[in-house]
């Protein structure tokens, strides 16, 4: 697996699709740079993974707000 971030802890899962994210708290308000990243790594990698999140309906919302509507 190969780190192509800086900030965050982004992996490839699979050679074709997904990446697994470590590094940020979901529960908490991210940083405009956070998200960006983020979301280049959403459209390199199609699909990404947060593993041990314990978010509610609300939280859930919350982070999705912050990609837009």
């Amino acid at each position: 697996m190969t780190a192509i971030t800086t900030a965050l802890d982004i992996r490839k899962v699979t050679a074709r699709i997904g990446a697994e994210v470590a590094g940020v708290d979901l529960g908490q308000p991210l940083p405009d740079a956070t998200v960006a990243e983020l979301r280049t790594a959403l459209n390199h990698h199609k699909a990404l993974v947060f593993r041990d999140v314990n978010l509610d309906d609300d939280g859930q919302q919350r982070f999705a707000r912050q990609f837009g509507n």
